[in-house]
């Protein structure tokens, strides 16, 4: 996931709280991490879990819960913030 992280852009963690989709087809085969999607690979890892599955292979995804909803905004944190910590980007507690 790290090194993923390192080479893609991961979007806001607000926008994963919004119902995402994605084919079933895309979660049953196999493909290379570089060329997985956002959204497939926190589906993949456990971070989006199906809610519900329309139109015979359509699923719409989300946070399983609040925890997975933390790492993500961790990741999303970390990414951001490239290795230094919030002090060194002038977001240290005031």
């Amino acid at each position: 996931m790290v090194k993923y992280l390192q080479s893609h852009l991961l979007r806001n963690p607000e926008e994963y709280d919004k119902e995402q989709s994605l084919s079933l087809y895309v979660l049953r085969g196999s493909s290379d991490i570089e060329n997985l999607s956002d959204v497939e690979l926190l589906t993949l890892s456990g971070y989006l879990t199906i809610k519900s599955v329309e139109y015979g292979d359509t699923v719409f995804l989300r946070y399983p819960n609040k925890e997975a909803k933390k790492a993500i905004a961790q990741l999303y944190l970390q990414q951001q913030l490239n290795g230094q910590v919030l002090g060194q980007v002038g977001a240290g507690l005031s």
